[in-house]
């Protein structure tokens, strides 16, 4: 009896390590960070979708449009993948084609890298870095929505423009990604291998 517990346990432990060790292998999940800066004055919507960005205009001054109180009119953009830099202060200067007005859009930024995902997205979040008013996330990206997240900045306070920064997180499973066969192969072959011992020891003990 003794010896089938300690089997048990080298069964238990055997597979506690095995999945802490081959875990990482049988399901990799990505975290990628977009940062946003600029000055808003009145109401503007940012649309993300993919490796585009474009502004959607909503009331005041647009954003990137030219004023005194203003020192730089740039849409500055950084982006990580897991902890790594990858775009550090891009600077887009957003232009509407005409007007503008309510609802229109600017011409896009197409560089954005890495791209927002198309799939496979598991949660979004926001950190408002600076802000006088409202920054927020008005949109969750969703299959429904081609995967677009629309962040919402609200500046309706006195004295002209405010500058914004905000951080997305966006955790998310790579397409494609799969449990390689040789993390399976370990696991199961692991385990076979300790049965074929648990029999053993138990016909020994018979």
């Amino acid at each position: 009896m003794v010896r089938c517990m300690d089997v048990c346990r080298m069964v238990v432990v055997f597979c506690l390590v095995a999945v802490a060790m081959v875990s990482p292998r049988l399901l990799r999940a990505d975290v990628l960070t977009i940062t946003v800066g600029t000055y808003i004055d009145g109401q503007d919507s940012l649309y993300i979708q993919g490796d585009t960005l474009k502004w959607q205009y909503g009331d005041y001054t647009p954003v990137g449009a030219p004023r005194g109180d203003v020192p730089d009119t740039n849409t500055y953009i950084s982006t990580t993948l897991n902890g790594s830099p990858v775009m550090s202060l891009t600077p887009w200067q957003p232009v509407f084609a005409s007007g503008p007005s309510s609802g229109q859009f600017s011409l896009p930024f197409t560089s954005l890298d890495p791209a927002l995902p198309g799939s496979g997205i598991d949660s979004v979040s926001l950190v408002v870095n600076e802000g006088r008013e409202t920054l927020d996330i008005s949109q969750f990206p969703t299959p429904g929505n081609g995967e677009t997240l629309i962040l919402n900045f609200d500046d309706d306070a006195d004295g002209g423009a405010g500058y914004y920064n905000g951080t997305v997180t966006v955790d998310y499973t790579p397409a494609g990604v799969t449990p390689e066969p040789g993390a399976i192969v370990l696991v199961g072959s692991g385990l076979l291998g300790l049965v074929g011992i648990a029999r053993r020891k138990l016909s020994k003990n018979a």
